[in-house]
């Protein structure tokens, strides 16, 4: 099937069969004993499953969408993507969560998103430790294991359920002010709602699905951790912005942000004056 012959429609129960297959394929070779090592610390780390997901889903997806091209986490790019050039890019994250992978725990999922001409076409994830598999198109609604979901209808900010993810501190100074940026925000009458969990993609869906997250930060976040899950909170009513309050589209260009809030439609308008804030004092600090 030629990308340019696919019409409206890129969800088929053969992609569904694929993705379910490749975390069969990750819960096997983690039964049998992973063998793993660090990337850039000991926060950031990869297993032999990470590269086995890899090449059995771009070699699967590139049979059923001959002339696809793929950019994901594990592969190195040896030139950017130009994602308006190409009739369809793959945005593929493996195992997110991989430190959860690793310890047995169930917060991890395989991510893969679609996109069109450079627009976010079709987004799927499935984490298969609860065999919950996401999947959602533009204009055609998210889901969860065929039945239809939206996100919560609580709109109240102090009432939000937050979840964040945590910069990597490593000697990049980028990484420290992202985690002092987190730190002042989340620090702000917040705590009591606030969790930390171990994957952006289990993140995302739960405010999809509205399964007690409201909010969720992603700071020093990569288009392949977020792309799938853009698709699918924007079709379950969610919005997603810049840390400035920038809407977000549909455009390849929202998840090329390394800084995005998403939301379940709560109003942030008081969370972006706290970024605002906490940036003016950074930036005086550091004069």
């Amino acid at each position: 099937m030629n990308p340019a012959e696919l019409g409206e429609s890129l969800l088929c129960e053969e992609l569904e069969a694929v993705i379910r297959n490749a975390g069969s394929i990750a819960q096997e070779i983690r039964s049998r004993g992973l063998t793993q090592h660090e990337k850039t610390g000991a926060d950031n780390i990869v297993t032999d499953a990470d590269y086995a997901v890899t090449a059995y889903l771009k070699a699967q997806l590139s049979l059923m969408f001959p002339g696809i091209i793929f950019s994901d986490e594990e592969t190195e790019d040896t030139e950017p993507i130009d994602y308006y050039q190409h009739d369809l890019v793959a945005i593929i994250d493996p195992i997110d969560g991989t430190k959860c992978f690793a310890k047995g725990e169930k917060d991890w999922g395989i991510s893969v998103g679609l996109v069109r001409r450079g627009m976010l076409q079709t987004g799927v994830i499935f984490l298969p430790d609860s065999n919950d598999y996401f999947s959602a198109e533009r204009r055609k609604g998210a889901y969860l294991n065929g039945t239809q979901i939206h996100v919560d209808r609580e709109k109240r900010l102090g009432k939000a359920r937050i979840t964040a993810n945590t910069p990597r501190l490593s000697v990049d100074p980028e990484d420290h002010h992202a985690f002092q940026l987190l730190r002042d925000i989340l620090l702000y009458d917040f705590s009591k709602y606030v969790r930390i969990l171990g994957s952006q993609v289990v993140e995302i869906t739960n405010i999809a699905a509205g399964r007690g997250t409201d909010i969720a930060f992603m700071l020093k976040t990569d288009n392949w951790d977020i792309a799938a899950g853009f698709v699918i909170l924007s079709e379950a009513g969610g919005k997603c912005y810049s840390l400035e309050g920038e809407e977000l589209g549909p455009s390849v260009d929202s998840i090329l942000h390394h800084e995005i809030i998403f939301t379940n439609g709560t109003d942030i308008a008081f969370l972006v004056d706290l970024i605002k804030q906490a940036r003016q004092r950074h930036s005086a600090q550091g004069q």
